[in-house]
């Protein structure tokens, strides 16, 4: 138990240290200022997530994930869904690897992007203790697909912040393709402009649409006629 006790006391101590300052004061002209901080931070939650030994409820799904890569082309994982994901599980079979090093990367992804959209709000290390229990302890841990794809997310909702729509959309598709639930996210470039909301909101739209094609129709019509038609029909 303690080193869940561990990784929330780190931000949250840090937290307390430092008090109610915000990324423009004190915070940003110490030694974060350089990344020291913060990247040491990114790496211990890495380790965290990444080496855990079966934990998660799906732990036993995603060595089939793993295994499922054997033998397989690069251009059927891709042609699949969630090709981030298997692409990643693909590269660590034929790289020799295993389970820990697919689950570090995610880790190393939910990780960044955490700390990415923590460091927009007034206090960040608050924002990553509050985070820590549920989404780092939980989410992270316990689904990887899903932890990976709400990084990227985040790394994404960070560009939104500072109105950058082009990083915003590439981050949110990036995270499209470890997890098909993010496009969720993508409407949401309509508030990163203040100007031309008609012109962004319909890029946002044909966006939406594109990304539902490529990687959500197939899977939902798969979900209808593979359970719900079956089922009730």
């Amino acid at each position: 138990m303690w080193p869940y006790w561990l990784i929330f006391l780190i931000p949250a101590g840090a937290a307390i240290a430092y008090g109610w300052q915000s990324p423009s004061t004190r915070l940003h002209r110490s030694s974060f200022k350089l990344g020291a901080g913060w990247l040491f931070l990114i790496v211990v939650l890495s380790l965290f997530i990444g080496l855990r030994h079966q934990v998660g409820g799906d732990w036993g799904a995603y060595l089939r994930h793993l295994d499922s890569q054997i033998g397989r082309g690069i251009s059927d994982v891709l042609a699949g869904g969630d090709p981030g994901y298997y692409l990643l599980n693909w590269l660590a079979v034929h790289g020799g690897a295993n389970i820990y090093a697919v689950n570090l990367v995610c880790g190393l992804i939910g990780a960044i992007g955490l700390v990415a959209f923590s460091r927009t709000q007034p206090r960040p290390l608050l924002a990553i203790a509050i985070a820590t229990p549920y989404l780092v302890n939980i989410v992270m841990m316990g689904y990887t697909r899903q932890g990976a794809a709400i990084g990227l997310g985040m790394l994404g909702l960070a560009a939104l912040v500072k109105a950058r729509n082009r990083q915003f959309v590439f981050w949110v598709l990036a995270a499209i393709t470890f997890h098909k639930s993010a496009i969720v996210l993508l409407p949401l470039a309509i508030l990163g402009k203040r100007k031309n909301r008609w012109l962004t909101g319909l890029a946002a739209i044909v966006i939406t649409a594109m990304a539902y094609h490529f990687f959500l129709a197939d899977y939902l019509w798969s979900l209808y006629a593979g359970y719900i038609r079956a089922e009730y029909n």
